[in-house]
């Protein structure tokens, strides 16, 4: 798990930096260098906004489902990860990894909350 807090006293708009750098994230994600991703997409539900990524890591066999969440001033990004040899492992884990990483995402937004 990662947080970036953008408290007001460092910034004359903490919720735009969270923002930004939110939207970098989701840039990123979109082109990825040491991954190949699987799914990516925008949820709902969570925070402000967030999204969902689930990739492989090249040359690895770890499969990463990946929860970004953005909650005013706040960005959290939570991961799961699996070892998985084949693409029938990785399609069987999609679903889990995912499910993990918005669970915790949602513990850690209760709790700041």
């Amino acid at each position: 798990m990662e947080a970036h807090l953008y408290p007001p006293d460092k910034s004359t708009s903490p919720v735009d930096d969270a923002k930004g750098y939110y939207n970098a994230q989701w840039t990123q994600a979109q082109k990825p260098t040491l991954e190949q991703t699987v799914s990516l997409s925008r949820h709902r539900g969570l925070g402000d906004e967030a999204f969902r990524w689930f990739k492989v890591d090249k040359g690895q066999p770890t499969v990463v489902g990946q929860v970004t969440v953005r909650l005013r001033n706040t960005v959290i990004a939570v991961s799961y990860s699996e070892y998985a040899e084949s693409k029938n492992e990785t399609d069987s884990r999609e679903q889990t990894c995912l499910t993990k990483a918005t669970d915790v995402a949602r513990e850690v937004l209760a709790g700041i909350s």
